[in-house]
């Protein structure tokens, strides 16, 4: 089989000679794309191929159309193969070796882009009723009429132009998008890397002025006084805050990029809950009347331990972190519709209506928060640890009259079972 694309060339008539890769160019006219068509010609007849060029030139030397012709379905194919570009496909349905009907089936295999028009004799609407089953776009009949030729080629042209431009746009889209996504990620990538250096190197002259501190107290002994007792709280207050933030703004840069791994396994979520709060009242000195109210003694729940302790955790510190002392605090937890409701009522500062929206965005903090230290994490942690859980997380609050924090988790039976809530 001689290959078809070696030396050619488009001459004025649109006739492919010899061979060529054809390059199809989308240009601006009048404020449209304008994509010349590649038209296969497929008939036996020998006088189709002048006709085409005589009654069709203008288009032809418009660049309207590019015309490649083939005597039958078997040369066809050999140019479709060659030439995989074709727009439109011209066929005849009665040819010798191969005819329309088998080319057809053929083309939906090889090119199911490729728009066809058939030839058939005219009113043999069984024929076109067959060919427009098998893909055909449209029809046309023999003696060949060139208007009505013209018509439909015009029609299905612009038709496979839309398609192939469609195609075209979403798939520059989608390489935007990929090399957008790489770009975010090396982005995460640098900034993960960069934050567990910077974190790393805190942390070790942070553990120095600790240390530091814990041996001048010890040294002093009993002979420190108010002023240095003071000076060294305050030490120990600072270092233990930038500990704090450092682990937070790790644990941020870990969630996005996509480095914190879930490790689901499955726990008795009441026993969590319960740690949790004695160990907060444990540093709070029963200082705040924390109420629980459980609707279970024990409950087997599928989650990860760590993600679920920082919320509990965070939450309910938070509450007692931002309430007077002596004011009531009501922890929930129950089971509803197949999920695992968490709220939590104080009767704090509460937040102003302008910060409300603000208030889960990294380093953000209330403006009511005075003095009060944090870091502005916690809240962004606790609602990315939701949504990784497939949870959902509210929110309702009144100055100085409380607030109301709800999280709503999914019960998981599985690890398949959370993997086919993407």
């Amino acid at each position: 089989m001689q290959n078809v694309l070696s030396n050619c060339r488009i001459i004025n008539d649109g006739n492919v000679k010899g061979d060529l890769i054809l390059e199809q160019k989308i240009s601006n006219k009048d404020g449209k794309a304008k994509m010349a068509s590649l038209v296969l010609l497929v008939d036996d007849e020998p006088d189709v191929e002048g006709l085409v060029k005589l009654r069709m030139r203008k288009q032809i030397q418009n660049g309207d159309y590019h015309f490649i012709y083939a005597s039958d379905g078997v040369d066809a194919l050999e140019k479709i193969r060659e030439i995989p570009n074709i727009d439109v496909a011209v066929v005849d349905l009665n040819m010798p070796r191969m005819d329309g009907f088998s080319l057809l089936k053929e083309l939906k295999e090889i090119n199911p882009d490729m728009k066809t028009i058939i030839i058939t004799a005219y009113g043999n609407m069984t024929n076109v009723r067959t060919a427009m089953s098998l893909g055909a776009s449209d029809y046309i009949t023999k003696p060949i009429n060139f208007n009505d030729f013209e018509n439909s080629l015009n029609n299905v042209s612009k038709n496979a132009f839309d398609i192939k431009l469609s195609k075209e746009i979403a798939r520059q889209a989608e390489l935007k998008l990929k090399d957008a996504l790489k770009k975010e990620k090396d982005l995460n990538d640098m900034k993960s890397g960069f934050l567990s250096m910077v974190s790393h190197e805190y942390r070790n002259p942070l553990t120095i002025i600790q240390t530091s501190a814990d041996l001048m107290r010890m040294n002093l002994g009993r002979q420190i006084n108010d002023k240095q007792n003071n000076h060294l709280n305050k030490i120990h207050s600072a270092v233990k805050l930038m500990t704090e933030m450092l682990d937070d703004v790790v644990k941020v840069a870990s969630i996005d990029s996509g480095e914190e791994r879930l490790n689901l396994e499955e726990m008795d979520i009441c026993l969590v809950l319960k740690t949790i709060i004695e160990e907060i009242k444990l540093i709070d000195r029963d200082k705040h009347d924390i109420k629980t109210e459980l609707s279970c003694k024990s409950l087997k729940y599928l989650s990860d331990s760590n993600l679920l302790r920082y919320i509990f955790s965070n939450l309910i510190s938070n509450a007692v972190k931002y309430s007077p002392e002596g004011s009531e605090i009501q922890v929930n937890l129950k089971i509803h519709n197949e999920h695992l409701i968490f709220d939590i009522n104080d009767n704090g500062i509460g937040i102003k209506e302008n910060d409300m929206n603000k208030i889960f965005q990294p380093f953000y903090r209330a403006g009511n928060v005075g003095k009060t230290q944090g870091t502005g994490l916690g809240l962004s942690i606790v609602k990315k640890s939701v949504e990784q859980l497939k949870g959902s997380i509210g929110l309702t609050s009144m100055l100085n009259s409380g607030t109301n924090i709800k999280v709503k988790l999914p019960l998981f039976k599985s690890l398949n079972d959370y993997y086919s809530r993407d």
